[in-house]
């Protein structure tokens, strides 16, 4: 989030507060709240927000985000130890500039699972599959035909 604000602030500087947002104490706003913070920073989670405004700007007012279910309780969510035990066909796909798991965050777990294949799609963000919905329906179905072969 930082490096998208940074990439951003001399033509937008509203996204200086895009840092503060997902850093919050998310666990202790409501749903409400949580939904202001998610439609506010969602241009972050993409790779070209500002130049493509007409195409993601509409669905910037749909998403909601829902906090209090959890609260912030219980365990955290992490299934590391588990990644090497997957023997399904894997593939890893993250945009390069997604500031949620990006690349650091692909690159990890395709080295816990075996035989995984990794695949970082350029000048995209979060939501590959709506940013660069060409580049990630070829990853998807390059990867299905890879692992398809021989199994007719």
């Amino acid at each position: 989030m930082e490096r998208f604000a940074r990439r951003h602030i001399a033509e937008h500087p509203e996204v200086a507060t895009y840092v503060a947002g997902p850093t919050a104490r998310l666990d202790q706003l409501d749903d409400d709240s949580a939904t202001v913070v998610l439609r506010s920073i969602s241009p972050a989670y993409f790779f070209d927000y500002w130049g493509r405004e007409d195409d993601f700007g509409p669905a910037r007012r749909l998403p909601r985000m829902y906090a209090a279910p959890s609260q912030g309780e219980g365990p955290p969510f992490d299934v590391r130890g588990e990644l090497a035990g997957i023997g399904a066909p894997t593939l890893v796909l993250a945009g390069e500039a997604d500031f949620i798991c990006g690349p650091r965050w692909a690159r990890l777990i395709h080295d816990d699972i075996p035989g995984a294949q990794l695949l970082i799609l350029e000048g995209t963000g979060h939501l590959g599959h709506v940013e660069n919905p060409d580049g990630f329906a070829t990853a998807v179905i390059t990867f299905l035909a890879s692992v398809h072969v021989g199994t007719e």
